[in-house]
């Protein structure tokens, strides 16, 4: 069989739940998995047909209107054969993917208020993805929900989303005030500071801040 990708099971543990469409697929991507695997709608529309063409999902029809059909995705018995075996392997190594810290690494090319723009605009992302998770979870708290019955399951990762945007907000905060002072991103090198923040981490002490989210 054909190498399947952490997306390929993406879509089988959502057929798994129930049969979707291209346009359901995509909508629940965009409500939860974002947070967890984000995937361009593109994919999505693409990686169903390799499924079929590997047995592990069907595409048929349903109406859509007096004349129109649109097709459904629904796993196979093979497609949950494939998916419980997944489940049982070790996960992938944890990714951090994050143009900011890589800004960072090479701020010295640039000035230090380019460096704290990025800074700036990644807490911008940052709350705005927060604000979209908490709208999520008081759906959650009002019953408002597709999977109630799975609450237990997605509010455990949901718990790590809303600690990972918080870590990221804080540390964001963290970095500009430590670059605030700079004349340029290039003049500082093995200051006194720098030297405090490796005796901190050498240590295993705790060195950024928890700040308050705003209110949503």
């Amino acid at each position: 069989m054909a190498e399947l990708t952490t997306t390929s099971y993406a879509i089988l543990g959502l057929l798994n739940l129930r049969p979707h469409t291209a346009y359901e697929l995509a909508a629940q991507s965009q409500r939860s998995l974002r947070f967890a695997w984000p995937t361009a709608p593109s994919r999505l529309y693409a990686e169903p047909k390799r499924l079929a063409e590997l047995g592990l999902i069907r595409i048929g029809e349903q109406a859509a209107g007096p004349v129109r059909t649109r097709q459904v995705y629904r796993i196979t018995r093979a497609g949950r054969r494939v998916l419980r075996d997944w489940l049982k392997t070790p996960p992938a190594p944890l990714r951090l993917d994050a143009e900011v810290l890589l800004r960072m690494l090479f701020a010295d090319a640039g000035s230090s208020q380019e460096l704290i723009s990025a800074l700036h605009a990644t807490r911008d992302q940052v709350l705005a993805e927060y604000a979209d998770g908490m709208e999520y979870v008081r759906q959650y708290s009002a019953g408002d929900v597709a999977y109630p019955e799975r609450m237990h399951l997605n509010l455990i990762w949901m718990t790590f989303v809303a600690e990972f945007l918080q870590l990221v907000n804080d540390w964001a905060v963290f970095a500009e005030e430590e670059t605030g002072s700079w004349h340029k991103a290039s003049d500082r090198g093995r200051t006194q500071r720098a030297e405090e923040l490796l005796n901190a981490l050498e240590a295993g002490r705790r060195v950024i801040d928890r700040q308050r989210l705003p209110e949503q």
